[in-house]
């Protein structure tokens, strides 16, 4: 190895951890769609 790239990858978000860290990925989630939800409704 070069040591150029990391050897560990970016860990997947909803499959490689469990118990709270999926729960702060889910609720995360649910912000974003939120906001993206309710963007458009105070567009003037």
């Amino acid at each position: 190895m070069t040591g150029l790239m990391p050897v560990v990858g970016i860990p997947l978000p909803f499959i490689s951890y469990g118990g709270s860290a999926m729960v702060v990925n889910f609720a995360l989630l649910g912000v974003v769609l939120n906001v993206s939800m309710r963007r458009f409704m105070f567009k003037g």
